[in-house]
């Protein structure tokens, strides 16, 4: 993934103060000893490892893409591109060859995944 040129949007802060919790107890919730994380965490200074992104969700029962929505739209616009790439790159090979089905499948499954 590209760095990030600002910072990601997340909610985890005002989950967290509507809740109501103090940094220290959410960050004993998720596992950590000292709050520091978590405030690295609501000023998207820091991404939190996948595990404890999956704590956040049980805590706050919000899916994790919606509580990093910024992250999950730049990694959805990077992921949308890379896959119209594919999708050029398979239009353009030639249909008789070996993998001729493989590909027509492929080029299937890109067509259908929006439906």
């Amino acid at each position: 993934m590209p760095k990030q040129p600002k910072p990601i949007a997340n909610r985890i802060f005002a989950l967290r103060r509507s809740a109501p919790l103090t940094q220290r107890e959410l960050a004993r919730l998720i596992g950590y000893n000292e709050d520091g994380t978590v405030g690295r965490h609501e000023r998207s200074s820091a991404l939190p490892p996948f595990l404890i992104a999956l704590a956040y969700e049980v805590i706050f029962q919000v899916p994790v893409s919606e509580l990093f929505f910024g992250l999950r739209d730049s990694v959805e616009q990077v992921v949308e591109q890379r896959i119209l790439d594919l999708k050029q790159s398979l239009e353009q090979q030639d249909a008789r060859g070996k993998y001729a089905a493989r590909n027509a499948r492929k080029l299937e499954w890109i067509a259908t995944r929006r439906s």
